[in-house]
């Protein structure tokens, strides 16, 4: 016989069983606390002996917290007044990657954009962790409906939980944690597999564009380290000396709602890491000089900064009127090249090694027209450049239709273990004793 179910009158909660009771998370915590930064241009305030020292990248992607990248000193202590937390205490994102949750397993400080949280004894603690865990679709589905939303010590103190009696809710935590630990184990191996087929693709790349496509080929020093040898008859040039104009930055101007009269404007976040455009989130670009903007087929856009610094976009006239934005460098290859060649050859390993030892040699993370324009790329005759990118044009589909099809498992697993932690936190699902 099913359960009598009531109406919660939280939105996102929907109905729960009749005997269970809806409760502000501030009522189940015995401490919230927010934590802070030190100055980061107080030297003596950071060390690698210090106290491990969390921020969001720490956390976001783990269960566990067990080590950190930053370690703070006991003088940044004593005169921030920080807290140190104990092992156990959960963690919770509030800016940036918002709604990760995770648990130290050592003892440390937070920085601002995370808060920790200890229940107290009228929730058991792994159900509280899956009560937040199934808070995530519906702040993920704020933040994608405002662009201003973010969280604070307030909101979250505010948050309504689910509360059944605590015996039902451990036999509710330790079910899920039996199912979740199972599906979590094999959302793993999918993404190990994705990851391996990925580092295939980029493999293949590199060989054939440093290498080409006869094994037999006489080779010669490139006389670039991270190239290695080349086919004899091929050359190293830099990328200034294979394009028709300077390389261009984009347009300095803030985007519009999208209109489809107008270009449609790129920007970094627009395009994806398998080369394409997103559906989501797009704009226009209005000004009176845009016609200097407005890509070709066949046009590179390098990303300048940013946390894709380095990426690469290859555009082609399926994509539609587009123009370009400001942190995207365009480059535009001569006809004696192909530019999906050149593309493919910014896809290799010889490029991210390029791209690393520009790093090294700044403080700053960026790559400007300066930097790219040096790009040594190794470079066939233009015949054999059609041949190679005809070549990695069919290799990469098929290793990209694999991928495609992991990602799709990978989704299902993972919208399976959301409905699975939803539907039982909230009662939908009910969980029996075993006897």
């Amino acid at each position: 016989m099913s359960r009598k179910m009531k109406n919660s009158g939280v939105e996102w909660i929907g109905k729960i069983p009749a005997e269970w009771e809806i409760v502000k998370n501030k009522y189940i915590l015995s401490d919230i606390y927010s934590g802070s930064t030190p100055s980061t241009s107080n030297f003596n305030y950071y060390n690698e002996e210090g106290f491990p020292f969390v921020s969001i990248s720490d956390m976001s992607s783990v269960n566990y917290v067990v080590k950190t990248k930053k370690y703070i000193t006991e003088e940044a202590i004593k005169d921030t007044n920080i807290k140190l937390l104990p092992k156990g205490t959960i963690l919770y994102s509030i800016y940036a990657t918002i709604g990760a949750i995770s648990e130290l397993q050592i003892e440390a400080a937070i920085n601002q954009a995370i808060l920790a949280l200890t229940p107290n004894s009228k929730i058991n603690k792994k159900f509280y962790k899956f009560n937040l865990y199934t808070m995530k679709s519906f702040i993920l589905s704020n933040i994608n409906s405002n662009t201003q939303y973010n969280l604070n010590l307030e909101k979250v103190k505010n948050f309504y939980f689910v509360l059944p009696d605590f015996n039902e809710q451990e036999r509710i935590a330790n079910c899920l944690d039996k199912n979740c630990s199972a599906l979590d184990n094999a959302i793993e191996k999918i993404k190990d597999t994705i990851d391996e087929y990925k580092k295939l693709k980029q493999s293949i790349i590199t060989e054939v564009v440093t290498k080409g496509l006869n094994p037999d080929a006489e080779t010669k020093d490139s006389g670039v380290e991270w190239i290695g040898k080349i086919p004899k008859h091929w050359s190293i040039k830099k990328l200034k000396n294979i394009l028709t104009d300077n390389l261009q930055y984009g347009a300095n101007e803030t985007g519009i709602t999208y209109n489809k009269n107008l270009p449609r404007y790129i920007r970094i976040t627009d395009i994806t890491l398998d080369n394409k455009l997103k559906d989501d989130n797009k704009q226009s670009l209005d000004c009176n000089d845009s016609n200097k903007y407005i890509l070709k087929e066949g046009d590179i856009l390098f990303a300048r900064s940013g946390a894709t610094l380095g990426k690469t976009f290859l555009y082609k006239s399926e994509y539609g009127l587009c123009a370009f934005a400001g942190y995207l460098i365009r480059a535009t290859i001569n006809n004696d090249n192909i530019a999906k060649f050149v593309f493919y050859y910014t896809q290799s390993y010889c490029y991210n090694e390029w791209q690393n030892r520009i790093y090294t040699k700044s403080t700053i993370q960026n790559i400007g027209a300066n930097k790219y324009s040096i790009l040594d790329i190794s470079l066939p005759p233009k015949e054999e450049q059609i041949q190679i990118a005809e070549y990695l044009d069919k290799k990469c589909a098929d290793i990209d239709a694999i991928v495609s099809q992991k990602q799709e498992l990978l989704k299902e697993l993972e919208d399976y273990k959301k409905s699975l932690i939803y539907e039982c936190v909230t009662g939908k699902r009910e969980i029996y004793e075993r006897r």
